[in-house]
């Protein structure tokens, strides 16, 4: 397993804080919701996680 760090604004972190658990499944049917897009990057760097 890999551990990831993130930044994230305050608002979106008391949203994600009490659904810390679930996270790698939240993040699964997102990446599946996205459908192998690519989104835009606020830093230019498609390499940023």
């Amino acid at each position: 397993m890999v551990t990831i760090s993130l930044q994230l604004p305050d608002e979106l972190a008391r949203q994600v804080l009490p659904l810390q658990d679930h996270l790698p499944e939240i993040i699964q049917v997102g990446l599946q919701h996205w459908g192998g897009r690519v989104p835009a990057h606020r830093n230019g760097s498609a390499n940023s996680v």
